[in-house]
């Protein structure tokens, strides 16, 4: 019974070669890193290949028929979603970087290809849209930008002071950092000096004794440090920091 019922199957395929291929065409999809969206011309998704599914944190039920948007997108970081619907309709095909957003709302880049689908005919019945996650990459040459940079202006700057300065304008380049110091300490028991001060709130910069504060921690650790108001509270009741000016909402040490 169960041998005619497999002769049955492969006949039935056999005769319907379009579903044959569209099955192995979605089987194909789904092996490929790359994401693969396909949506109406309004906008709305009808097809997402397991790896949209894994990068955005979300199944194929939450996905299929929902609006583009749900990818997410920042606005003045790239094309939105709907920017990029509409120079597909308009123009065809579209190049370039937008920045989704997955289900627990980490924010990554993606660069991406869209392009109109057409029937038989010739007309426009959907898009699709092909897309890499670049974030690693585009934090990478942040980074070798950064350093470069600080590196060129240990040889070109004139002073202390100006070295600092483009040190500070490198590293505002990778991270929010209108908030930013410089510590120098000449041995582990002298006191921590600050060369270089930008504070929105902190107009006076003293120096330290070597215990205190989230600097003088860093220092004694020999470890980076991101502390957020939880972390900083913590290391506070351990009596590892003392509290030093207003509390920080998010810190990093180096």
């Amino acid at each position: 019974m169960a041998e005619k019922e497999t002769v049955a199957g492969g006949e039935a395929l056999a005769a319907n070669p379009a579903a044959e291929q569209l099955r192995l065409q979605a089987l194909l999809l789904d092996q490929i890193s790359d994401t693969v969206t396909v949506t109406d011309l309004d906008g709305r998704i009808t097809f997402v290949n397991e790896a949209a599914c894994r990068v955005l944190k979300r199944s194929r039920a939450e996905l299929l028929g929902a609006p583009v948007d749900i990818y997410g997108s920042a606005p003045g970081s790239g094309a939105t979603q709907r920017e990029m619907i509409e120079r597909t309709r308009r123009l065809g095909a579209w190049q370039g970087e937008v920045v989704n957003r997955d289900a627990d709302g980490r924010e990554f880049i993606v660069e991406c290809r869209t392009s109109l689908i057409r029937d038989a005919a010739g007309q426009p019945v959907g898009m699709y849209g092909v897309g890499v996650d670049i974030t690693e990459r585009r934090q990478a040459e942040r980074l070798e930008r950064a350093v470069s940079r600080i590196a060129s202006a240990t040889l070109t700057t004139q002073n202390l002071d100006e070295l600092f300065r483009s040190i500070h304008v490198a590293i505002g380049e990778m991270m929010p950092a209108r908030n930013f110091f410089i510590a120098l300490q000449d041995s582990p028991t002298s006191p921590i000096h600050f060369p270089y001060v930008a504070d929105e709130i902190e107009e006076d910069a003293s120096a330290l004794s070597p215990g205190q504060g989230l600097t003088g921690y860093v220092l004694r650790t020999g470890e980076p440090l991101l502390a957020n108001r939880e972390r900083y509270q913590q290391l506070v009741d351990s009596g590892e920091v003392q509290p030093v000016g207003a509390p920080p909402l998010d810190w990093l040490g180096v």
